[in-house]
């Protein structure tokens, strides 16, 4: 069951959960994902871990596209953060 961290209790969806994260932490939801998690108590299943990774990855996709689009310098790498996200649980 994945629960919200904005209103604690309430079941809410990975896509949901993601945009809470994003929306609250911004591109620290990728190097601060696990502290994130445990910080609010949220002990998902590695399948629902997964499926949130993929919404934030997604999340921070869209905004990078709509804030960087006037830069050509400046590229989101979702593979790169999907990455760094995925080494916080190596020991798991």
């Amino acid at each position: 069951m994945i629960t919200s961290i904005i209103s604690h209790g309430v079941v809410t969806t990975p896509k949901l959960l993601a945009q809470e994260i994003v929306f609250q932490h911004g591109h620290y939801s990728v190097i601060g994902f696990k502290s994130i998690l445990e910080s609010n108590g949220l002990k998902l299943t590695h399948k629902q871990r997964e499926a949130v990774i993929e919404q934030v990855l997604n999340q921070l996709t869209r905004q990078a596209t709509i804030f960087f689009k006037p830069c050509e310098t400046i590229k989101f790498d979702a593979a790169s953060a999907e990455a760094a996200i995925n080494n916080q649980f190596k020991e798991e």
